[in-house]
C-alpha cells in the first residue's frame, strides 16, 4: 500500500480534529471565548474567526456549501493516565505494572491511557461486554479444597458449563482458566493482586480442558470419522457472548485439527469475536 501524501494525511488529520472538536464541544469541554474554527472543502487549513456571536456564526457557516465544518475552538488537553493501586506480587500500591509489563511500557498495549479514555467516556473497563472463557474452568467460587480467586469476587460471572464433568459448574483445579479470566476481567484498583484489561466485563466459564489441562474426545467415539460439527447442547437459557477466549497448544493429529477448524468456523459465523 503506498504511503499517504502529506496533503491526504493533513486532510485526514483535519477531519479527525474537527470530529473530536464537535464531540468535545457537545460534551461541555472548555473552549476559547469568541472564536470559531472553520474548514473549507478543497483545503486542509483551519481558519480561526473572531466573533462575539459564536453560536449564530456557526449555524450560518454550516449552511454554506463550501464549508466542511464550523466548530467552537476547543481547548485540547491530554488525558491523565489511570493508574490502579493493585500491588502485584508485593504490597506497594501500583506494582502491578512490574508484573503485567504487556499492559504498559514501550512493548505494552498502553492500558492506563485506554482505561482513562473509557472512564472519560463513561464506560470504564469492559463494562457491558460478555466474554466466554473456554479453558480449564474458572475459580469463581469455593470448590472443595480449591478456594475462589479473591480478585474475581467482584467480577460478574454468567452461568457456564463443564464439558468434562457434564454439569453447569465450570470449576478450575488447574489454574490456567482462572489466569486467563483474571487477565481479562479481574477487579482493578482494589488493592489486590493484578489488574484486568477489561475489568468490569462479565465472564462465562466454559470448561473444555480437564484438571491436567488436556482435552480429548470421548473414548467410545474416538474411531468414528468426524463428518460434521458436534451438535450444540440444548440449554434452557442462552447468553449471547461478545467475545470467546480460547487458549490451547497446537493441534497435532488429524481429528484434533478438524475439531479446531469446526469450532473456529462456528465461532466466526456467529455475531461475536473469537480470540
Amino acid at each position: 500500500m503506498p504511503a499517504p501524501s502529506p496533503r491526504s494525511f493533513g486532510a485526514a488529520l483535519a477531519a479527525a480534529l474537527s470530529a473530536s472538536a464537535l464531540a468535545a464541544a457537545s460534551a461541555g469541554a472548555a473552549t476559547v471565548p469568541d472564536e470559531v474554527v472553520v474548514g473549507y472543502h478543497g483545503s486542509t487549513a483551519a481558519h480561526v474567526l473572531h466573533t462575539t456571536r459564536v453560536a449564530s456564526t456557526i449555524r450560518r457557516l454550516r449552511t454554506h456549501a463550501d464549508v466542511r465544518y464550523a466548530v467552537r475552538n476547543v481547548v485540547a488537553r491530554s488525558s491523565a493516565a489511570y493508574l490502579p493501586d493493585d500491588p502485584g506480587r508485593g504490597t506497594k500500591p501500583g506494582r502491578w505494572a512490574a508484573v503485567q509489563w504487556n499492559f504498559t511500557g514501550p512493548a505494552g498495549v498502553n492500558a492506563p491511557d485506554a482505561w482513562a479514555h473509557l472512564i472519560a467516556d463513561g464506560r470504564p473497563g469492559g463494562k457491558g461486554v460478555k466474554v466466554a472463557v473456554l479453558d480449564t474452568g474458572v475459580a469463581y467460587r469455593q470448590f472443595g479444597r480449591t478456594p475462589a480467586s479473591p480478585d474475581l469476587a467482584q467480577t460478574h460471572v454468567i452461568s457456564g458449563y463443564d464439558f468434562i464433568g457434564h454439569d453447569q459448574y465450570a470449576n478450575d483445579r488447574n489454574g490456567h482458566g482462572t489466569h486467563v479470566a483474571s487477565t481479562i476481567a479481574e477487579a482493578t484498583n482494589n488493592a489486590i493482586g493484578l489488574t484486568g484489561l477489561a475489568y468490569g466485563a462479565s465472564i462465562m466459564p466454559v470448561k473444555v480442558l480437564d484438571d491436567a489441562g488436556e482435552g480429548r474426545r470421548h473414548r467410545h467415539r474416538r474411531r468414528r470419522p468426524l463428518r460434521r460439527p458436534v451438535r450444540r447442547p440444548t440449554r434452557r437459557r442462552t447468553s449471547r457472548m461478545d467475545w470467546i477466549s480460547l487458549r490451547s497448544s497446537t493441534a497435532s493429529t488429524t481429528w484434533q485439527i478438524r475439531l479446531v477448524q469446526h469450532a473456529m468456523r462456528a465461532a466466526r459465523s456467529s455475531p461475536m469475536a473469537f480470540a
